[in-house]
C-alpha cells in the first residue's frame, strides 16, 4: 500500500498516528517513519496492520521486517 491509502485505512477506522505512538510510548515520526517506509518496525507494522486488517505483508510487500 502506499503511504497515503495507508493513513486513509487508518482514519476510517478511526485512528489517528499520534494514537498509535501513544499506545506503543514511541514517537510519532517513529510512525511516519514506518508509514512512509523510510524506517522498519515490525511492532509498529504489526499494530497498524491489526487495525487495519490486513496483513504486514499486504502492506507492506517489500518493507516486512
Amino acid at each position: 500500500m502506499k503511504p497515503n491509502e495507508i493513513l486513509a485505512a487508518l482514519l476510517l477506522k478511526n485512528h489517528r498516528p499520534v494514537e498509535i505512538a501513544r499506545k506503543l510510548k514511541i514517537g510519532r515520526s517513529a510512525i511516519s517513519n514506518v508509514i512512509y517506509g523510510r524506517s522498519k518496525s515490525r511492532k509498529v507494522q504489526e499494530e497498524i496492520a491489526g487495525i487495519i486488517g490486513k496483513t504486514v505483508e499486504e502492506i507492506w510487500p517489500v518493507m516486512a521486517a
